[in-house]
């Protein structure tokens, strides 16, 4: 789910590291009980459960990550409209 990219962004982003941004293999361990519930909250912090990727991703990592992704997808769409120039 998270690209390398956005694992490194992520260090400086400023978000708490007091709990892990991802859990992975979740079926196979004690928070499998997250896949029926579609996410859990672990040491206070809330998980949404992604049964694509089978793993669990903290709900500011996963809306930090959709925002910088919105932005970088705004930000090719207006190279390319740039790119592309004036039809008429």
């Amino acid at each position: 789910m998270l690209t390398s990219a956005e694992l490194i962004a992520l260090n400086d982003s400023g978000l708490s590291v007091e709990t892990p941004y991802m859990m992975t293999g979740v079926s196979n361990s004690q928070l499998s009980i997250a896949r029926y519930s579609m996410g859990c909250r672990y040491q206070g912090a809330g998980y949404f459960y992604d049964p694509v990727h089978d793993s669990l991703i903290r709900a500011d990592v996963l809306k930090w990550v959709m925002d910088r992704r919105k932005a970088e997808k705004e930000a090719a769409a207006e190279k390319a409209g740039e790119k592309q120039g004036r039809l008429f």
